[in-house]
């Protein structure tokens, strides 16, 4: 059960580093 929640809570600090990339630097996503 402890494996599910640090791979959810992975994935959300993934996703939010993937946003904040694609915010400041939007050059690269085209």
């Amino acid at each position: 059960m402890v494996l599910l929640y640090s791979l959810a809570a992975l994935l959300c600090v993934g996703l939010v580093i993937y946003l904040f990339v694609a915010l400041f630097q939007p050059e690269r996503f085209e």
